[in-house]
């Protein structure tokens, strides 16, 4: 019977130490053959781009996605994403058509890309944090180790937070097969060299 146990603890311990190192891979985000996107399980070596780390001396508070309402303040540790025009572009998520999907707070709206669109929406969750963050340079589908997960598509696979210059601002967006996908003018738009959220 103690044999039994231990080896059952045994085995716990190796599938908790199995998730932790999982969550801690790089991922490249892919097309799959029938159109759709899925994010691989399998790590890759990727030798350009480097995570930073940062020390918090162990207090570091878990990232919050905080329910919006019109005419509601932005918190005061929310993220920012980006910029337009002297603005500042904090990051937001909606639910659409079966899935989340991370954008940018414009005015009272949560506008993010899908389908070649823009989608704009007033009921969406805002992300902050009073954890230290960074944006790491990738490109052509690459998650960094340390990438914060936005939302997902509706077949359940995780979307992940990215940032990518256009017209003149930097926007913030979710990464898509190949790119970081944002909106803007009415559009969805797809760039290929991109900055990636990680914690």
């Amino acid at each position: 019977m103690k044999a039994k146990i231990i080896s059952l603890v045994t085995i716990s311990l190796c599938i908790s130490s199995f998730n932790v190192m999982a969550q801690s891979d790089e991922y490249y985000s892919s097309q799959s053959p029938n159109g759709g996107y899925y994010t691989s399980s399998t790590p890759k070596r990727h030798d350009t781009y480097h995570v930073k780390r940062h020390a918090d001396n162990g207090r570091q508070k878990a990232l919050q996605w905080r329910t919006m309402v019109p005419g509601s303040p932005i918190p005061p540790n929310a993220i920012v994403g980006g910029n337009e025009n002297g603005q500042e572009l904090y990051i937001c998520h909606a639910r659409y058509n079966g899935g989340m999907h991370p954008g940018k707070v414009v005015g009272e709206n949560c506008d993010f890309g899908w389908g070649g669109n823009e989608i704009v929406t007033s009921q969406f969750e805002i992300l902050s944090s009073n954890a230290e963050y960074d944006w790491v340079p990738a490109e052509n589908g690459y998650i960094p180790r340390g990438a914060v997960i936005g939302g997902f598509e509706n077949n359940g696979n995780p979307v992940f937070i990215c940032q990518a210059r256009f017209h003149g601002g930097m926007h913030p967006g979710k990464i898509v097969g190949q790119s970081c996908n944002i909106s803007w003018g009415g559009k969805e738009v797809s760039k290929l060299r991109y900055n990636v959220l990680v914690m």
